[in-house]
């Protein structure tokens, strides 16, 4: 099997509620989880877009619908304490390797956004 690209997740943590930011969300991006608390809260969303074959597609998308939140939305989001693309690969069995780029640009955005990035490699599934 070879390696793969799998998704992008957008992980966000925060010491306070973020429903606002959530019903936000809804509709823009599918949730992964959403646990909401007055003093803790934590939000896992992915794209809609299915078939991405690299994670700039995803990262792009998920920074479209970050840099389209309002002024009290885009306040929420400065206060979490994580903001995290998580960028998923499935490695294989077979020994080529892959090669995902993320442009300039999109980092820009991203140190914009203010918002980490994780790779994370699974295992190769048999």
């Amino acid at each position: 099997m070879e390696a793969r690209y799998l998704n992008v997740d957008l992980v966000i943590q925060s010491d306070s509620d973020l429903t606002e930011l959530t019903l936000f969300l809804e509709g823009k991006a599918f949730f992964l989880w959403k646990e909401l608390n007055v003093n803790q809260s934590s939000i896992g969303v992915e794209t809609n877009l299915h078939d991405t074959t690299e994670p700039e597609q995803d990262i792009v998308e998920l920074l479209n619908i970050i840099e389209s939140m309002p002024p009290k939305i885009q306040q929420l989001w400065l206060n979490c304490k994580k903001r995290l693309m998580d960028i998923g690969f499935e490695c294989g069995t077979i020994t080529n390797p892959i090669n995902a780029s993320i442009s300039i640009e999109t980092v820009k955005r991203l140190a914009k956004a203010d918002c980490a990035i994780n790779v994370r490699i699974y295992g190769g599934s048999e």
